[in-house]
């Protein structure tokens, strides 16, 4: 098999393997029958953290979410028009590839090496976010928005704010 030929899988291999750890997917689900257009102001949900939560990282994002949704012109208000909460998750991830047969003999000199490859492994954290809209009033959910991506050990803030802003683009839904 020709040097060209052989490039294609594997440039189509190294492709697939870094689309694992491309930017976050965001998720999202929404009541199609709410009308987000006359919401303006939020209240939470909860202003504690659960048991058990990373007290620091809740506190974190709570901060984020809060300035986020001022920057987007809503206004806390107690009740608001929609109350706001949010979850979040880690679990320890590993992820393997496999680039298959390796051709060492790429018109140089010297002897063609065909070889069998080994698998390629990551252990990385996952981290998920998971932010909750309810009309206030009746609490009845109205929007989910969710991403899972990979995340550094003790997320800063900057990581936080991103993931926080990702989130609720989404948010509201674009009007019917």
């Amino acid at each position: 098999m020709s040097a060209r030929r052989l490039a294609r899988p594997l440039a189509l291999a190294a492709a697939l393997a870094l689309a694992a750890f491309a930017g976050p997917d965001v998720k999202t689900k929404f009541d199609a029958t709410a009308d987000f257009v006359d919401m303006h102001s939020y209240s939470w949900v909860t202003t504690t953290p659960p048991a058990g939560a990373v007290v620091p990282t809740w506190n974190q994002v709570h901060a984020a979410i809060d300035r986020d949704l001022k920057a987007r012109g809503y206004t806390q208000a107690q009740p608001g028009d929609f109350a706001i909460g949010f979850t979040l998750g880690r679990r320890q991830q590993t992820k393997t590839w496999d680039l298959g047969q390796q051709y060492g003999g790429w018109g140089g000199p010297g002897p063609v090496d065909w070889s069998g490859g080994s698998p390629d492994v990551i252990d990385y954290t996952e981290g998920t976010l998971a932010i909750d809209v309810f009309d206030a009033k009746t609490k009845r959910p109205l929007w989910h928005g969710a991403l899972s991506q990979r995340i550094s050990a003790v997320p800063d803030q900057a990581e936080i704010d991103a993931a926080v802003k990702t989130v609720l683009d989404k948010f509201p839904p674009p009007p019917k």
